[in-house]
């Protein structure tokens, strides 16, 4: 509450919350409810954080995000790939990460002109093993790709079919979008800002790794 109100009205305060942590039975601020909870208790300037690896498995992060999109919070997202637990690997072009993009296309929660009324996307990840520049351009590279696939789905059919109750046509709706490949759209957007296609291939034929590593070498 003393940081609350100590920064600027400027500024939103976003709670994040943690299932687990490893070696610690319980953690404070454990769920989305808990987060929500405390968000409404310190005001308008308050939201939720939603971070990819810190749920249990089998959790539907898209209908978290719904849930807040529907309570008119405050929130962002923290995206990474988990695979085992909080692993925090680089972002892959998924099913569960384009239903959350369609769930923020939907409702214009992304990519608006209004600043105040929009979700906070940040990446968090740092895995030990991946090279750290080449994972950040793959993670934005692969968050491209399920924007572009949650821009195409037809969302006038999708709710029809939605309010008809049919589960399954309304699936095929955003399986048809998710299995679209938008890459040559995303590539032509390159093109004509004069950007490289693959951002991974122009940073490793840049030089910029070696550069950086032999540097410190010699520091």
């Amino acid at each position: 509450k003393e940081i609350y109100n100590d920064i600027s009205e400027k500024i939103t305060m976003l709670i994040e919350y943690k299932l687990f942590e490893p070696g610690t039975y319980h953690m404070v601020v454990s769920d989305f409810s808990v987060a929500m909870q405390i968000a409404i208790w310190l005001g308008e300037r308050a939201g939720v954080l939603v971070d990819l690896g810190h749920h249990a498995h089998g959790v539907n992060v898209e209908y978290i995000v719904a849930r807040l999109i529907e309570s008119r919070m405050p929130a962002g997202l923290h995206f990474n790939s988990r695979y085992v637990a909080d692993d925090d690997h680089a972002v892959e072009p998924n099913m569960q990460v384009f239903r959350i993009f369609h769930e923020l296309v939907k409702e214009n929660l992304i990519n608006n002109s209004h600043a105040d009324q929009r979700w906070e996307l940040i990446l968090d990840q740092c895995s030990p093993l991946e090279n750290r520049i080449e994972a950040v351009l793959h993670s934005v590279d692969s968050l491209l790709i399920s924007y572009a696939k949650a821009l195409i789905v037809d969302y006038e059919k999708l709710k029809d079919l939605q309010i008809r109750n049919e589960i399954i046509l309304a699936n095929r709706v955003l399986v048809d979008a998710f299995l679209t490949d938008v890459r040559p759209i995303i590539y032509l957007s390159r093109l004509e800002r004069n950007l490289p296609l693959d951002p991974i291939k122009a940073y490793k034929m840049s030089g910029y790794q070696q550069e950086i590593e032999q540097k410190r070498g010699q520091e």
